[in-house]
C-alpha cells in the first residue's frame, strides 16, 4: 500500500476535534507557580541566663530538657504522628459533600433528565431538538464504608502504635540528654578536684624547694637538688593548667547542653552524688530496663504498627461494603426554585479484579517492614541487656577501684611524710623525695578519678535501667 493509500485510509477527524484537544491539553497543563523564596534565617543564639543560685544536678537535667532543640523536634515528630493518628480515625466516619453546578446545555439527554429531577418535564417535548435550556442543581451526598475487611480499624492501630513509638522516642532522647548533661558536669567537677590535687603538689614542692635553697645556701645542699625540685614544679604547674583546661571545656560542653550564651555565668553546686536507687542484683536492673527503657517501647510500638499494616495489606484483596445517600434538587430555567427535592439511598459492594500487582507490592513491603522491625526489636533487647551489664559491671570496677586507690593514697602519704623528713636531714638525696611526692599525687588523683568514677557509673546505671530522669527528679 503507498503512503497516499494508507493516508485515506485514515478517518477524517470533526473540524471540532482540534478545538477540542487544544482546551483539554490547557486544562490539564499544569499551572506555573512562582513559589516564593523562603529567607535563610541565621541560627538562633543561646541567650545568657543569669543564675541566682547554683545550679543542682536536678537544675541541669530540667535546663536541658527544657532548652534542647533536638527535644523541640522530638515533640513535633509526636504531634505529626497523633495528627496521622486523627487521620486514620477519620476513615471510620461518614464522609459528606455539598455540591451546587449550573449547566447551559442543548442536549438531549441533559434535557430530559434534568427536567425529569426538577418535575418540570413538559408535554409533548421534543427530545430531537429540545433547544438551549439551563438548569441549576444543588445536592448534598453522603457516603459511609460498613466493612472493608477492618483495614481502616487495622490502619488505625497501627497509627497509634506509631503515636506510642515516637512518645517513647522522646523520652528516649530525654534520657541522653539527661545522661549527657550530668556526664559533664561529672568532668567539670572532676577537672576541678584534680587541680586541687595539683595545686597541693605545687604547695608541697615550692615549700621543699625554698627550705633545700636555703640549705643551699648555707651549703649543705647540692644546687642540682634545686633544679630537680624546679623540674618537679613545673611538672605541677603544668597539671594545674590543663586541669583548668579540662574544667573550662567541661564548662563549655554543659553551656551548650543547656543552650547558655559562651559568656554565660555558670556555677556548680558543690554536690555530685545523684539520688539514685541502686537494684540489689543485676537480674532486678535488667527486669526494671525490660520495662522502663524508652528504645524498647519504641522498638516494639513500630514492630506492633508494621504488623499491623501488614495485616492490613493481606486483606487488601477483600470487597468493600458502602452506604450511599444523596438528596438533590433541579431547577430548570429559573434558577430558585428548589420546592420538590430528590432522595436516594442504597448499598454498593465493590471489588478490584485487577489493579497492576499493587496489591501485591504492598503486601510484599509491608511483610518485609515488619520483619525488619521484628529484628530491631531483637536487637534492641539485646542492646539493652549489654548497656545495663556495662553499668553494673563498670560500678563494680569503679567502687573496687577506689578502695585500692584510697589504701595507696594513705600508704603514700605517710610515705611522703617520712621520706619528706629524710631529705631534710639529709640521709636520702632529692629523687627519693622526688619519688614520693609524685607517687602521692599520683594516688591523690586517681582517688578522685575513682570516686568520681562511682558517680559517674550510678548515673549510667540508672540511665540504662531507663530511671534517670525519674529518680533525678523525684518522680
Amino acid at each position: 500500500m503507498t503512503h497516499h493509500d494508507r493516508s485515506a485510509s485514515i478517518p477524517q477527524r470533526s473540524p471540532y476535534f482540534g478545538a477540542a484537544w487544544l482546551l483539554i491539553a490547557a486544562c490539564s497543563a499544569p499551572a506555573k507557580t512562582t513559589l516564593a523564596r523562603t529567607p535563610v534565617l541565621p541560627p538562633a543564639r543561646a541567650e545568657a541566663t543569669e543564675l541566682d543560685h547554683p545550679l543542682t544536678l536536678s537544675d541541669v537535667v530540667a535546663l536541658a530538657l527544657e532548652r534542647s532543640p533536638d527535644r523541640e523536634a522530638a515533640a513535633a515528630r509526636v504531634e505529626a504522628a497523633a495528627a496521622t493518628l486523627a487521620r486514620a480515625e477519620a476513615s471510620l466516619w461518614p464522609m459528606v459533600g455539598v455540591q451546587a453546578s449550573y449547566v447551559r446545555s442543548d442536549a438531549p439527554s441533559s434535557y430530559l433528565f434534568e427536567h425529569i429531577d426538577g418535575h418540570a418535564l413538559p408535554a409533548g417535548a421534543s427530545f430531537n431538538d429540545p433547544g438551549w435550556f439551563g438548569a441549576t442543581k444543588l445536592g448534598v451526598g453522603a457516603r459511609w464504608n460498613l466493612w472493608n475487611g477492618w483495614r481502616d480499624e487495622l490502619a488505625t492501630e497501627a497509627a497509634g502504635r506509631d503515636v506510642e513509638a515516637r512518645a517513647a522516642e522522646h523520652r528516649a532522647l530525654d534520657n541522653e540528654l539527661a545522661a549527657a548533661a550530668l556526664g559533664a558536669v561529672v568532668d567539670a567537677r572532676a577537672a576541678r578536684e584534680l587541680g586541687a590535687a595539683a595545686e597541693a603538689s605545687i604547695a608541697t614542692v615550692e615549700a621543699q624547694l625554698a627550705e633545700t635553697q636555703a640549705r643551699v645556701d648555707r651549703g649543705a645542699a647540692l644546687r642540682s637538688d634545686v633544679l630537680s625540685l624546679e623540674v618537679r614544679l613545673a611538672e605541677a604547674r603544668e597539671n594545674v593548667l590543663r586541669s583548668r583546661l579540662g574544667e573550662r571545656l567541661a564548662a563549655a560542653a554543659l553551656r551548650r547542653l543547656l543552650s547558655f550564651a559562651p559568656d554565660a555565668a555558670l556555677e556548680l553546686a558543690g554536690e555530685v552524688t545523684a539520688p539514685t536507687r541502686e537494684p540489689a542484683t543485676l537480674d532486678e536492673a535488667l527486669v526494671e530496663a525490660y520495662s522502663r527503657r524508652p528504645e524498647l517501647v519504641a522498638a516494639r510500638g513500630a514492630f506492633a504498627a508494621a504488623r499491623a499494616r501488614s495485616v492490613a495489606a493481606d486483606r487488601a484483596w477483600l470487597p468493600r461494603l458502602d452506604l450511599e445517600a444523596r438528596g438533590w434538587s433541579v431547577d430548570v430555567d429559573s434558577g430558585v426554585d428548589f420546592d420538590d427535592p430528590n432522595y436516594q439511598l442504597g448499598l454498593a459492594l465493590s471489588f478490584d479484579v485487577f489493579d497492576g500487582g499493587a496489591r501485591a507490592a504492598d503486601r510484599r513491603q509491608a511483610r518485609a517492614f515488619a520483619r525488619a522491625l521484628a529484628s530491631a526489636d531483637a536487637s534492641a533487647v539485646r542492646a539493652i541487656e549489654f548497656d545495663v551489664q556495662q553499668a553494673w559491671l563498670q560500678l563494680d570496677e569503679a567502687r573496687a577501684r577506689l578502695e585500692v586507690t584510697r589504701t595507696a593514697l594513705a600508704a603514700s602519704e605517710e610515705t611522703l611524710d617520712l621520706v619528706a623528713k629524710q631529705f631534710q636531714a639529709g640521709s636520702v638525696v632529692v629523687t627519693r623525695f622526688l619519688e614520693a611526692e609524685s607517687a602521692r599525687t599520683q594516688a591523690k588523683s586517681a582517688v578522685v578519678r575513682a570516686t568520681l568514677d562511682v558517680e559517674r557509673a550510678k548515673l549510667e546505671l540508672a540511665r540504662a535501667r531507663g530511671a534517670l530522669i525519674d529518680e533525678l527528679l523525684g518522680r
